[in-house]
């Protein structure tokens, strides 16, 4: 029988706030054996994250373990001190943090910093310390890996990052591993290379794992049991297949069904995404010509993030814009939202050039008042020294300085009903919240001005299933009773579907095919395309086990000119 190198006994974690005494882990009992994979599913705020904390003992000063105890490879943790818990984060556990900006010191090249860890956890030089670290960031999926050893973490896409962090975390060969939504900033081909990656270590090691996440498709694809957490404590555990094919707790049945999978696609139900009549297809709102974005990284280094990129979104539709991380996405959204000058092209609003050749600030400035963004890392969007209140509010404080402060509130009050905040957050900071409510606040935010153009740069990919599923149905309603245009950044090509009129794919910087969503979908004709939807994960273990990545050559050359194949199907050719 394996032995058990986690077991969890009547764990009780509880926070002392202001209010009072908050019960953050309710009696949770867990064990995980060695080279198990157990993946801990549940809403954002369930506990799911206090709970590998706890065991790596990295709670905050105002949380304290109150009752139970935590053993670790047969030896009883609870009560160690600081310097035996530090020996064992250098070599019997480790963790991936969900947040990987606020990880990686920001003025330490990334290579740097993964170099460091190996040096002090065994006697190496440093030259085979820099050598592993190299291999490690090439098997996480890092490309040109050598060049990118010595870049800071703010040149790297949030997935980049992201990578790095699993990278640092599996460099000490730990017997544990936890994982706390380790794959929610990749794109699908890369996430399912991550997690057949993390397979592949389990079987080399003999590595556990916890793995945290809200993609039920993940989870059934590596997990060989689940535990599903609601408000502390865990609710249902069993095998992947028990808990996937024959759940028993009415929380498990309602994650499942919040899948897009069990939705229809598209606002009213159908592929092609909201009825004609909504969309203007005479008036474009905005468009992109011919962009290019270059950064100077450092002398002799030029990252070309985005090359000859043309698009134009029509007023009141959703465009959608898919493709692996670091292949320019989050560049193109701050260069729509002109937060960046263009190396070449130009960024139009309503017919007016607003970033870029011929750029006129008038109209730039009518397009920000006019206009809102959701950024990717909410973390780092949100001024960690305001409260909540001023935070959201902020935008109704510049936009509409006359306001009364009566009326301020009752539209704050409004948000927050609307993203599914309670009222209590106002009071609070960015850090006393949970990642996904940390995300429904950046939302709420952009929703406050009511705006007539949102640029959302994976608005959703933080929230857990059911709070995306709340989300994305929010967008819908707003989008029906407001009629924004809506800019919509995902790598969860299940909610592309849903939401989206027309979606365009990008690699290496390039748009290589715009089509019609329903069409995109159904009949890809780029290989990349085609790639990225056979990466689509599915809550359904025995089909995620048995499918195989339709894998595509990054190194192919790409074309040089969109062609049209049938109306509105453009491909590069």
């Amino acid at each position: 029988m394996p032995e058990t190198v986690l077991e969890l006994q009547d764990l009780e974690v509880s926070f002392d706030t202001s209010q009072g005494e908050v019960q953050a882990i309710r009696g949770v009992n867990l064990c995980v054996k060695k080279g198990e994979i157990v993946c801990i599913v549940g809403e954002s705020g369930c506990g799911k994250t206090v709970m590998c904390q706890s065991v790596m003992r990295l709670l905050p000063k105002q949380a304290r373990i109150k009752n139970g105890s935590i053993w670790l490879c047969g030896k009883e943790i609870t009560d160690c001190s600081d310097k035996e818990l530090r020996m064992m984060r250098r070599t019997a556990m480790s963790m991936v943090f969900q947040d990987p900006l606020t990880t990686l010191n920001p003025t330490i090249p990334v290579g740097k910093q993964i170099m460091e860890i190996l040096l002090k956890s065994r006697r190496i030089s440093r030259k085979d310390a820099r050598e592993k670290v190299l291999d490690i960031l090439r098997e996480v999926g890092i490309e040109d890996a050598e060049r990118r050893f010595h870049l800071q973490p703010h040149f790297l896409s949030g997935g980049m990052r992201q990578r790095c962090v699993l990278a640092a975390a599996l460099i000490s060969e730990p017997q544990l591993l936890f994982a706390d939504e380790a794959t929610t900033a990749l794109d699908v081909t890369v996430e399912t290379k991550i997690l057949d990656l993390l397979l592949e270590i389990r079987e080399k090691r003999g590595l556990s794992l916890v793995f945290v996440t809200h993609d039920l498709g993940a989870a059934a694809r590596i997990a060989d049991r689940v535990a599903v957490m609601q408000a502390g404590e865990i609710v249902e555990t069993g095998t992947a297949k028990e808990v996937f094919y024959a759940p028993h707790h009415p929380y498990t049945r309602k994650l499942l069904s919040s899948h897009p999978m069990f939705r229809p696609s598209g606002i009213h139900g159908t592929a092609a995404g909201p009825p004609d009549g909504r969309v203007s297809k005479s008036r474009k709102i905005l468009e992109v010509q011919h962009l290019r974005q270059y950064f100077v990284v450092r002398d002799r280094l030029t990252v070309r993030a985005v090359e000859d990129l043309s698009l134009a979104i029509q007023e009141g539709e959703t465009f959608g814009l898919v493709g692996e991380s670091g292949c320019g996405k989050s560049t193109v959204a701050r260069s729509l939202a002109a937060l960046y000058r263009p190396t070449g092209g130009a960024v139009l609003y309503e017919g007016t050039a607003v970033a870029g050749e011929g750029a006129r600030k008038e109209q730039q400035k009518k397009m920000r008042q006019e206009m809102q963004m959701i950024f990717q890392d909410s973390a780092a969007a949100l001024n960690p020294r305001m409260t909540m209140e001023q935070i959201i509010s902020e935008p109704l404080r510049i936009q509409r300085p006359g306001m009364e402060k009566g009326c301020r509130r009752d539209r704050l009050e409004e948000v927050l009903r609307q993203v599914g905040l309670p009222l209590s957050v106002v009071s609070r900071y960015p850090g006393e919240l949970s990642g996904g409510q940390r995300q429904r606040a950046a939302i709420a935010r952009s929703l406050i001005s009511d705006p007539r153009l949102i640029i959302a740069d994976e608005p959703v990919a933080s929230l857990d299933i059911s709070t995306q599923a709340q989300i994305i149905t929010l967008l819908e309603q707003l989008i029906q009773e407001r009629r924004f245009t809506l800019f919509f950044i995902a790598h969860e090509l299940s909610l592309v579907r849903r939401i989206c009129d027309r979606t365009g794919v990008m690699l290496k910087g390039r748009l290589v095919e715009l089509a019609p969503t329903g069409e995109l979908f159904g009949n890809p004709r780029h290989p990349y395309t085609k790639s990225l939807l056979s990466a689509i994960h599915l809550p359904d273990p025995v089909r995620e086990r048995s499918r195989k990545l339709v894998d595509y050559d990054r190194g192919e050359p790409l074309g040089e000119r969109m062609v049209e194949r049938e109306t509105g199907h453009f491909v590069l050719e």
